[in-house]
């Protein structure tokens, strides 16, 4: 049996709330996301477009059987195909209502291969409660998952866990981990049933994770150093390490000076990194604190350029964007020579240098060719030459 592959769904919402006590409107958020057939499941409301592979014949197209047919899912969860008949799809993956629609189908057609994709999800009344900036009810699309709508609630408030629970209409539970995983991914971030109830509870063991927020800058674009702190509280978990805490959390962010951050536990201060050992190994635990420092919002860009000095950070600009915001590279330059210098240590350099992302701090620097930089010298050399031929000659004479 020939099965067709998972087809990629890309949605851009616009999310309308419920009306609730507690929120009466809902801000915009995009979504993209890459259907997993197998995780999805269908219910009414549901359109699917079933696509016949190499099309009709003849007689499939007496039977009313089209080579593309678009259907919805009734209300009592069945899906009516035109020419092929009935099946019932509720509570069914997109994988096991495609292997029942293509069972039936070779009942009258033998050897046709037919494809099952989800054109529009339908729609789901859910509520979130517990520690979130808007607890309430909220209309979302099926293909949502919890974090999706723990987004249009505000996010989790800073003692918030995020570890919860999603509570389904039939009485069942389901666990949300919406901590990160070794992937990037949340743990597990199911999608949202009609009727469910989230719930993000308060956490139990907490530990403290300040990370740079409102970033206070001077006249001339410094980063002021009192810039202020967003403090979150995650659950601890026994034996983790503060690299094992930073991977769950998110990561550092490319703004972030390790250097200068701090494991605050049991009233001292640690540097969580060092540029001969990197991040420390030392156990997070309970009631500690992970303060991040924040880097300048500048990169230092010397030697032969234009306009050397510092140029305003801006994510996602390349090494190569920043020469250019220096006034460019001089012709005497060796641009293919570029130096990238990271923390006080050169990262990379010469063309792969020239393509990677800077982050604040960096160090750009592009070498001069060897006459230009030894102009000088090489002309009082060739002026003495020239003078030595000359007595050389008049010596002769």
């Amino acid at each position: 049996m020939i099965l067709f592959p998972a087809l990629p769904l890309i949605l851009t919402l616009q999310l309308p709330a419920m009306t609730s006590p507690l929120e009466t409107s809902t801000p915009s958020v995009g979504y993209s996301e890459t259907l997993s057939r197998d995780a999805y499941i269908l219910g009414p409301g549901d359109v699917l477009t079933v696509v016949v592979e190499g099309g009709c014949n003849d007689v499939m197209l007496l039977s009313g059987l089209l080579p593309t047919a678009v259907c919805s899912v009734s209300g009592d969860g069945l899906l009516q195909v035109s020419g092929v008949g009935q099946i019932s799809v509720d509570g069914m993956s997109m994988q096991e209502a495609q292997q029942q629609l293509q069972a039936l189908v070779r009942r009258y057609y033998p050897g046709l291969n037919i494809g099952l994709s989800l054109s529009e999800p339908r729609m789901l009344n859910v509520w979130v409660s517990g520690m979130v900036d808007k607890p309430g009810g909220y209309s979302l699309l099926a293909i949502q998952r919890v974090s999706d709508l723990v987004l249009v609630a505000g996010g989790v408030t800073p003692y918030g866990s995020r570890v919860g629970v999603m509570n389904h209409p039939d009485g069942s539970s389901q666990g949300v981990d919406l901590s990160f995983g070794p992937d990037g991914q949340p743990v597990c971030d199911p999608y949202l049933v009609n009727g469910a109830s989230v719930v993000i509870p308060l956490v139990d063991t907490p530990v403290f994770l300040a990370r740079p927020g409102e970033v206070l800058l001077s006249t001339d674009g410094t980063v002021l150093p009192n810039a202020r702190h967003q403090v979150e509280a995650w659950d601890s978990v026994a034996g983790e390490t503060v690299v094992e805490f930073l991977g769950r959390t998110g990561g550092p962010e490319g703004r972030i000076d390790m250097a200068r951050s701090v494991l605050v536990s049991g009233g001292q201060e640690y540097p969580i990194w060092s540029s001969s050992q990197g991040i420390i190994q030392a156990p997070v635990l309970p009631g500690d604190t992970l303060r991040m420092a924040i880097l300048g919002n500048q990169v230092f860009v010397a030697g032969a350029v234009n306009d050397p000095g510092a140029v305003l950070y801006q994510s996602g600009m390349t090494v190569r964007d920043c020469i250019d915001m220096a006034g460019g590279a001089v012709v005497t330059s060796r641009i293919g020579s570029t130096v990238l210098s990271r923390m006080g240590e050169e990262h990379a350099r010469g063309s792969e240098a020239l393509s990677l992302e800077a982050r604040p701090g960096d160090v750009i620097e592009v070498p001069h060719s060897f006459e230009s930089r030894y102009q000088t010298t090489i002309v009082i050399l060739a002026s003495l030459v020239t003078m030595t031929a000359t007595i050389i000659n008049l010596t002769r004479d």
